[in-house]
């Protein structure tokens, strides 16, 4: 077993790559067997902090018919191992898709030829489907994530926060990093960005705040010197507590990768039949469709595909095909033209957004776009944009009204 922790960061520009790379060497230096790998692919930064000189150091891979990458090794740290995609593309910029950065991270955590206890993957700024895939090569072996603050930008570290929370996914805690400067010849402490938030939005998330690191001139010397380790007093105890917090956490499978494996009830396309005809059924006695129409530009006769879909957002449970004549929206069986706007969506986010929860948390069709859990294509942007907006008014208006008949059966769903 692997033990999988990333360091992430909403921005870029946080500094997340130096308490990597101390996370990582302060682990070893207690003993621990433990790998680094640079997942930030398209600007790639610890081996410079490592003073690895890439330009002359070249992959290897092993002599099998699988050709898996051996990560390297230095004499001078036994127990560590390292591994950046910079020594393949030196100084070539990288702009691969998203999904195939995704695809290059998650087949090194997998099938390198690691030989560690702990993975420690610099994780690019942001979070998207990136991150998602480096959580889900560890699978059961995920820690968590360890999520680096800046005070100029309090909502980032908020929206990281909060997608973790979203998608179940653990967080080790958070350091705050450039929190503030000691001017060297006046000894004042300048907060040059802002009073921070830092400690306030990990109390709102229950997460905890490990503490701040200071912007130092003694840090940055150490670096140009090839010593990367925060010095005492700016940031190393928040290091070994890090480390410590990590030494005891047992990896857990984040919860949208159970639900991704979790096999779908035989019962679970009949309920969702059920529940669309119920919702037409609400729709017919109450909702005003043609004031919607009005209120959002949707003409008639326009036809729309909803697929509910497993975690995967591959695989369709079922679909169903809508349309608005004479008024009325109405469910189409024989179809004689293809749809103008489809609508993917995880089957639960449906019943979660109808609930406006998840798990007590909130939720809704908004976070479900934002969150990949629902997708919206169409011939003309505007078209798909303007239907999705009128069929998500319309499930929300139905639960408004006609949510106690129809909140048993969504929590079936769900």
């Amino acid at each position: 077993m692997v033990k999988g922790v990333s360091v992430i960061s909403g921005k870029g520009g946080t500094g997340k790559t130096l308490i990597a790379v101390n996370i990582a060497l302060e682990a070893v230096r207690r003993g621990v067997k433990t790998g680094l790998l640079d997942g930030d692919i398209s600007n790639p930064n610890t081996a410079n902090l490592l003073s690895l000189d890439v330009r002359n150091v070249y992959a290897q891979f092993t002599q099998d018919a699988d050709h898996r990458v051996i990560p390297f090794s230095f004499e001078s740290l036994p127990g560590f191992q390292y591994f950046t995609v910079e020594v393949v593309a030196k100084d070539i910029g990288i702009g691969k898709s998203g999904s195939e950065y995704g695809k290059i991270i998650a087949e090194l955590i997998r099938n390198a030829v690691w030989d560690v206890d702990w993975l420690v993957v610099d994780s690019p700024a942001g979070y998207y489907d990136i991150h998602k895939s480096i959580v889900a090569s560890f699978d059961t072996d995920y820690v968590g994530s360890v999520v680096i603050a800046n005070p100029a930008h309090p909502r980032d570290l908020y929206r990281v926060l909060d997608l973790h929370r979203i998608n179940d996914i653990p967080v080790v805690g958070v350091i705050e990093n450039m929190s503030s400067f000691t001017c060297d010849a006046c000894n004042t402490t300048h907060y040059i960005f802002g009073q921070s938030e830092t400690k306030k939005i990990c109390d709102d998330f229950g997460v905890e705040f490990f503490g701040s690191v200071p912007l130092s001139n003694n840090i940055r010397k150490g670096i140009s010197q090839g010593n990367p380790i925060l010095p005492d007093g700016e940031g190393r105890e928040i290091i070994k507590n890090i480390v410590d917090k990590i030494n005891q956490l047992k990896p857990r499978r984040p919860g949208f990768i159970t639900e991704m494996i979790q096999k779908i009830d035989s019962t679970v396309e009949s309920s969702l039949m059920k529940l669309i005809s119920s919702i037409l059924v609400v729709v017919a006695d109450h909702i005003d469709i043609r004031g919607l129409q009005l209120q959002y530009g949707f003409p008639g006769n326009r036809l729309i595909r909803l697929n509910l879909l497993d975690k995967t957002m591959t695989n369709t449970i079922t679909s169903f095909h809508f349309i608005i004549r004479d008024g009325k929206l109405k469910l189409v069986e024989n179809l004689t033209s293809d749809p103008k706007v489809q609508i993917d969506m995880y089957y639960k986010a449906f019943a979660w957004a109808l609930l406006k929860e998840k798990d007590g948390k909130p939720y809704d069709f908004w976070r479900a776009l934002w969150n990949d859990e629902l997708r919206v294509y169409g011939e003309k942007g505007v078209e798909q944009m303007t239907a999705w907006y009128f069929l998500q008014d319309v499930f929300n208006k139905v639960m408004e009204v006609g949510g106690q008949r129809l909140i048993p059966l969504v929590k079936v769903i769900a």
